[in-house]
């Protein structure tokens, strides 16, 4: 490795370490400042949430509505699948 390529490197690392170190110290709590109460953690179902407000269930009819055709089309060939499988195993069998 030449000088000027562990030189950068050298220096790159110490940076990244500076950087690491600031925002670490800058993450914690001041020195001297009272303690945080318990912390308060909610946890909430997105997908539900969305379901359950009314902007959410047009939304659902219009997706359900706009993908009608394209589902009923994949359980068709679904179905054509799974009969040709059937068909399959049974010429096996025999």
């Amino acid at each position: 490795m030449s000088s000027n390529t562990k030189i950068l490197a050298l220096a790159l690392g110490l940076g990244l370490s500076a950087s690491t170190a600031a925002l670490a110290q800058g993450a914690s709590a001041p020195a001297g400042s009272a303690p945080a109460g318990p912390g308060k953690i909610g946890i909430v179902g997105i997908q539900e949430a969305i379901a359950a407000t009314n902007e959410g269930k047009k939304e659902m009819e219009a997706l359900q509505q706009k993908f009608a055709g394209k589902q009923t089309a994949l359980k068709a060939l679904n179905d054509e699948v799974e009969g040709l499988k059937s068909s399959s195993r049974l010429r096996a069998i025999n």
